[in-house]
């Protein structure tokens, strides 16, 4: 399958501060999740939904850019039992699940889901992936995919 890399726009300073606020939040109203999760590092997974929630605001502006009509990411603070596999961003009937990851140069670029994600497991016609790669100089790439077509390359993290 050849997908086609775009440029997206990275999120500007109100973005940027929007996201680290709502990652510190997150942790605190759900660190119990994380932990029985083994996710024990707070600055880590800290830094983990700061990053998703970039890749969804540079998805967000270059839908945005491009006169799409397109939901603002969401910024509530759930607890952990009102959390959902919801769209990250929904643009018409279009469903867009945002994935991210920190390219370092030395691995490859690859994401991680979840295995009980209906998005991975049974995903609708309406259901697309915005699969973002940030380089370390802020520059976000991304590359939209339908769900449907990527379940047969789903493997196990390595």
């Amino acid at each position: 399958m050849q997908l086609k890399k775009l440029k997206l726009i990275e999120p500007d300073t109100y973005q940027e501060k929007l996201a680290d606020m709502f990652a510190r939040e997150v942790y605190e109203t759900n660190r119990e999740m994380y932990e029985l999760r083994n996710q024990n590092n707070r600055l880590k997974v800290i830094a983990d939904i700061y990053v998703g929630k970039m890749a969804e605001f540079a998805v967000w502006n270059y839908l945005q850019r491009d006169g799409k009509d397109a939901t603002f990411p969401d910024i509530v603070i759930y607890t952990a039992n009102k959390k959902s596999y919801d769209a990250d961003i929904t643009c018409g009937d279009v469903k867009i699940h945002v994935k991210s990851c920190i390219s370092l140069g030395v691995y490859p670029v690859s994401w991680v889901f979840q295995p009980n994600d209906p998005v991975t497991i049974n995903p609708s016609n309406k259901d697309y992936l915005a699969l973002v790669s940030i380089e370390e100089d802020r520059f976000f790439q991304g590359y939209f995919v339908k769900a449907m077509d990527v379940m047969k390359i789903y493997e196990a993290p390595k």
